[in-house]
């Protein structure tokens, strides 16, 4: 480009200048274009809109049908969930401003007194009773612990779990105690995968109280099925456990018949075993009870849950403290937090119905347990049943002195590693490999030698494949 002085003195610019100023013509130009033809795009895709959709087949109008039927459903179920809390929540408000009766007078006086008298039981020394390799990723999950009080709990669900998890949290002074503690993780009272070598001298250990609360296994199946299959979906919060667990969805009969298959793998969902749900897995899975269990000195029922609770706080001198005025007044908008003004606790609600997930299985066990179920549920906890019956743990608390298994259900897996992770217990590890070769140490008769006959090159059939491979 050159650069020129006009007669008017000025100084212009050649050929350069006309080049910007039809670039930017250009790019103008352009814009115009591009901007018409986004628009025409945003016409045309509203004049396609404004197209009549093609009418629905049948069975795109059978599934428009069945989703708002369930929608329906599911509706009706949430109303009847949230009237259904209104009112247990009401009853509390009035159980805790009414006065007492005479009759709840005399009844908590003989509670207290007969509590008073009960003493926590001193078990005789028992041997040492080793973790297996893998074993407190099932033995620990739900294993919860009070250094400050030295209390070992075993948490059960379907037992009460909720509640007693929170009274862990109160023992270590957690200010955060009234929180869900299913979903915390923060957790400083669950034992953890490193804490191996602490759950071990813990469930050895005579100075620290383990603890464990057991229910009736058909009643407590029939609770699971009420809070995961049946009120769950409604509450939105874990959705329905028959599509999740099984992939389909499950009435009460078929999820009797689905506990009662004989499968023991723990990849699968079926069956009873180590890797079955948490919720309906047998008692004597959990913290591995079958196995630790003698260990125990305190095994309450949930059947008497509010005697056998003050029992055991008021034998460990925690009553006054923690048990005597309940978790103190509930305040939904607040989460369960307790006001520290309150001078009117709901009375009873330790141990009251009130739990997040409680399903009131006892008052609707009428229309489910019928007798060919309750026999067939008899049959699938068996196990559950022998461990209940050594322990008869009613009226009174019971403990594990007198536990012995007939039959060692953790060590039934299909799987090496399902008897593996248990160590000795079901034949795994140093001590008990010596015991295995001990046993395989037989004197046997002395056999004759027989040796093959000659083949016709001279070589027996032994020497021949020897010679065939050299």
């Amino acid at each position: 480009m050159t650069a020129f002085l006009s007669p008017s003195g000025n100084w212009q610019h050649g050929h350069g200048s006309t080049r910007r100023r039809r670039c930017r013509i250009d790019a103008e130009n352009n814009a115009m274009k591009w901007g018409s033809l986004l628009w025409l795009c945003c016409l045309t895709a509203g004049e396609i809109g404004r197209q009549p959709k093609p009418p629905l087949t049948e069975e795109q109008k059978r599934r428009r049908q069945q989703y708002i039927a369930d929608k329906k459903v599911k509706r009706a179920r949430q109303l009847k969930r949230m009237r259904w809390e209104v009112q247990q929540r009401r009853q509390a408000e009035r159980e805790a401003t009414q006065p007492l009766t005479s009759e709840e007078i005399a009844r908590d006086a003989a509670r207290t007194r007969r509590a008073s008298l009960w003493r926590l039981p001193h078990l005789p020394p028992t041997d040492h009773i080793p973790l297996g390799p893998r074993e407190p990723r099932f033995a620990l999950r739900s294993f919860y612990v009070s250094r400050k009080h030295k209390i070992a709990f075993c948490a059960i669900p379907k037992v009460a779990c909720t509640e007693f998890i929170r009274l862990m949290y109160r023992l270590e002074g957690d200010v955060h105690w009234w929180k869900d503690p299913h979903f915390r993780t923060d957790a400083s009272t669950l034992l953890k995968r490193g804490d191996e070598r602490e759950a071990e001298h813990i469930l050895n250990d005579a100075n620290w109280t383990k603890v464990a609360f057991l229910r009736d296994p058909a009643t407590r199946a029939l609770s699971a099925y009420l809070d995961k299959f049946v009120d769950s979906p409604s509450r939105g919060i874990h959705g329905n456990y028959g599509l999740r667990h099984f992939g389909r969805e499950l009435n009460w009969t078929e999820f009797v018949d689905t506990l009662g298959s004989e499968n023991t793998d723990r990849y699968k969902p079926e069956g009873l075993h180590v890797g079955s749900n948490a919720h309906w897995k047998p008692q004597r899975f959990h913290c591995s009870l079958e196995k630790f269990l003698t260990k125990y000195q305190f095994i309450g029922r949930y059947e008497s849950l509010r005697d056998h609770a003050e029992m055991l706080l008021r034998s460990l001198n925690l009553w006054d403290a923690y048990g005597s005025k309940g978790w103190g007044h509930r305040d939904k908008r607040q989460r369960l937090m307790p006001k520290p003004s309150d001078s009117i606790p709901v009375r009873d609600s330790l141990f009251a119905q009130k739990a997040k997930h409680s399903t009131n299985a006892d008052a609707r066990k009428a229309s489910y347990l019928t007798p060919s179920i309750l026999s067939k549920l008899r049959e699938i906890y068996a196990m559950d049943y022998e461990m209940l019956d050594a322990i008869d743990a009613s009226p009174d608390p019971g403990n594990g002195a007198r536990w012995s298994p007939r039959h060692r259900n953790l060590c039934d897996g299909v799987r090496r590693d399902d008897r593996r992770m248990f160590g000795a217990w079901c034949g795994f590890g140093s001590r008990a490999r010596i015991a295995r070769e001990e046993q395989r140490v037989v004197l046997r008769p002395e056999m004759p030698s027989t040796r093959a006959p000659l083949r016709k090159d001279g070589l027996t059939l032994l020497d021949r494949r020897d010679a065939l491979q050299t």
